[in-house]
């Protein structure tokens, strides 16, 4: 029988157990709070925990209807640890235990919740197939509302209307699901709400009108656990944040709040990359080795190697990796004087060395000789294969939530980030038949119905005991299930958006609408040999093609495995492009994890036009991209955001046309931008020529009345 254990209410994170319990009616007023936001809770011992407020307070708005989150949950202890945190114990009927912690960023509108429930009975508690987050009761007078939200798969910014109820699914494999942020618009009074989660593992985000509120409830579901005595279970960590205005603004800040928990930032970045690999038989280190310093003349400034470099990879040109996949030994065939060498020759030339990695699946021939057997994934008895036609042999999906697995690689990647020197790891889970860790094998150390789960749990593991271990290594993620993941964001630099890269129409909306969940510096897209860069020579063309790369990390790529799609082949006028915008790309890739502002979404303007702004948040500098697509409509008008009213602007575009404007002119009016024919682009350079006058703050061009 399912059972669903509505009162564990739980976040990420380990927390001590819970403590004495208070004496009864003892009652406490915990709250966190800045100049923007207030969240309050009542908590009196012995009875359901009350919310108070959940108050944006530069608008005087409290969203905090008068309901009780978790019903069920008496508090045993609460306490207020600090001005920014506290905490809440509970003891349930079952008698199971509970810690709750609450903790509020800095200088932001957010605070986020984490925890973890415990077994502190003497008896297994069985089939609990649910947890809940956090839930949060809202008023029921809050008018219309929508939620703004990104399909993960599709990469389409959705609005969806909000009635009696509305459910919103992610973490699902590879399908039409959602990115772990979402923005709830209160539409009458402009106001938002905006929720982060963690875990891209069947996470549910609901909102249901019952007993006189609007509960929020953030679920995780798609597993079965059996708690035994003495253990725990986490759940996401989650965070909420209040804002007003364009949902735009809810976007931003969830952004910045995760700047505040991303790795330190590395010089230039992000790095001009190129990812190149090559499955054939005869000349592939020579190839590669010509590539370094083809790539070196470009301005190039990460090499590293895709799929196909480890011993008995594929010789016969196809492009399967999947051959040799599960060997971490370098393919001596393949590479005579080894993987060293080539590194040696990478950093020589000033730049920074790579390597792919595929952990999820491995090379069927390798079980029981360098794949133990006992690491494979199982769905009821019957391994998890993956099969594809054209490939030399079927692939094994390998369970991370095996602990004996997870110890090999913690071992294993360590050894390869010293033995080649690497700057780079690309994390790829590409191939994996079916949800990923979805074992239910008894041997691997997790239980039946939460493979899954214990699966993305020992992918963040070696993914953190690589960070500790190498701070400044770039950890690239790619591929479903954990792609936008909001639990990698303390660990990885890279993103990879999708494997569609072209037409440049759709790697734009790609990258416009994953500007909305990750700085749009992590997001990578390349420059591949395909029909657009083959049939055009036009410059202005040719211009658009890299600048829709050019929005986020930029980079080359040999997508299918072929020496012959290497960039030294690339026609003239294709290397004369990227001769004159990698420069350009250098100049202002420094704002691409600065503020993102949506100058229209991101299919385009009804006219269609695509453009989008990325500036600093003090007012000096910024950088817009516009394109005009195939839109029959020669110019446009752009709003300009994040200015200062008092300060003079240099305007400079492309072509090195400058005009100077004040920046209270580029807020009321704009920009007025012009291209002659469709597919045309432009990059404008918006930057301070004059300092601000005292207490200036940069605006944005909705702050500022528009003239008739």
């Amino acid at each position: 029988m399912r059972t669903r254990r509505r009162e564990f209410v739980l976040g990420a994170c380990g927390i001590a157990g819970i403590g004495k319990i208070e004496a009864a009616g003892a009652t406490r007023k915990l709250n966190l709070g800045n100049a923007d936001i207030e969240f309050s809770l009542q908590a009196r011992t012995g009875e359901p925990l009350q919310l108070t407020s959940l108050r944006n307070r530069g608008a005087g708005f409290n969203w905090a209807g008068a309901g009780k989150p978790g019903a069920d949950q008496k508090v045993t202890v609460s306490k207020q640890i600090n001005r920014s945190e506290f905490q809440v114990d509970y003891d349930v009927k079952s008698g199971l235990s509970q810690s709750q912690r609450f903790r509020l960023a800095a200088d932001l509108p957010v605070f986020e919740c984490f925890g973890e429930f415990r077994n502190a009975t003497a008896q297994s508690v069985p089939k609990v197939t649910e947890l809940d987050c956090i839930q949060i009761p809202l008023r029921a007078d809050l008018g219309p509302l929508q939620v703004h939200c990104v399909s993960r798969d599709t990469y389409m910014v959705q609005r969806l209307p909000v009635g009696d109820t509305l459910v919103l699914e992610g973490g699902g494999w590879n399908s039409p699901k959602y990115c772990g942020l979402l923005v709830l618009e209160a539409m009458d009074s402009r106001q938002l709400l905006f929720t982060g989660i963690q875990w891209e593992r069947g996470w549910r985000y609901q909102l249901k009108r019952t007993g006189g509120v609007i509960l929020l409830e953030l679920v995780l579901g798609d597993f079965e656990s059996t708690v035994a005595a003495g253990e725990s279970l986490a759940a996401p960590t989650v965070f909420f944040g209040v804002g007003a205005g364009d949902p735009d603004n809810a976007f931003r800040l969830a952004q910045r709040y995760l700047g505040t928990l991303a790795p330190k930032a590395l010089a230039n970045w992000p790095w001009v990359a190129y990812d190149i690999w090559g499955t054939e038989i005869s000349g592939v280190e020579q190839a590669i080795l010509s590539e370094v310093e083809a790539a070196h003349d470009l301005g190039v400034e990460l090499f590293y190697i895709d799929a196909s470099w480890y011993k008995g990879s594929s010789k016969k040109g196809t492009g399967d990796w999947g051959c040799g996949l599960g060997n971490y030994e370098e393919d001596r065939e393949k590479f005579p004087r080894g993987l060293a060498n080539i590194s040696d020759a990478v950093h020589a030339r000033g730049m920074k060395f790579g390597l792919w990695i595929g952990p999820n699946i491995v090379d069927s021939r390798l079980i029981g000789n360098t794949v133990p057997r006992e690491w494979i994934a199982q769905l009821d008895g019957k391994d998890r294969v993956l099969t594809i036609r054209e490939w030399e042999s079927p692939c094994h999906q390998v369970c991370l939530g095996s602990t004996a697995y997870v110890t090999f690689l913690k071992q294993t990647l360590p050894k390869l980030v010293r033995e080649f020197r690497l700057d780079w790891l690309k994390w790829d889970n590409s191939g994996i038949p079916g949800i990923p860790g979805k074992c239910n094998r008894p041997d691997h150390g997790h239980q039946a119905g939460d493979g899954s789960y214990r699966a993305l749990l020992g992918q963040y593991e070696v993914y953190r005991h690589l960070h500790r271990e190498f701070p400044d290594l770039v950890l690239e993620q790619c591929g479903y299930g954990s792609r936008m993941d909001y639990g990698l964001i303390d660990t990885i630099r890279a993103n990879w958006l999708s494997d569609a890269s072209f037409p440049s129409k759709h790697v734009r909306q790609n990258a416009l609408a994953g500007s909305y969940v990750f700085p749009n510096s992590y997001n990578g897209a390349w420059i591949v040999k395909d029909p657009e860069i083959d049939k055009t020579t036009d410059p202005d063309v040719l211009d658009s093609i890299y600048r829709s790369r050019m929005m986020g990390l930029f980079g080359f790529g040999t997508l299918t495995g072929k020496l012959s799609e290497r960039v030294s082949l690339y026609s003239k006028p294709v290397l004369e492009a990227a001769r004159r915008n990698i420069p350009v790309y250098k100049k202002y890739r420094h704002l691409l994890h600065e503020d993102v502002y949506h100058l229209f979404p991101p299919a385009g303007s009804p006219e269609g036009w695509q453009a989008v702004q990325f500036a600093n948040r003090d007012g000096s500098e910024s950088v817009i991209f516009c394109f005009r697509s195939g839109s029959p409509q020669t110019s446009i008008r752009l709003s300009v955001n994040a200015l200062r009213p008092s300060s003079q602007y240099t305007i400079t575009n492309a072509k090195n046309e400058v005009k100077t404007v004040q920046g209270s002119q580029l807020l009321r009016e704009g920009l007025i931008v012009s291209l002659n024919k469709p597919e045309m682009s432009d990059v404008i350079f918006v930057k301070t020529t004059t300092s601000a006058q005292p207490g200036g703050r940069a605006r944005s061009a909705r702050e500022t009345p528009r003239s008739g």
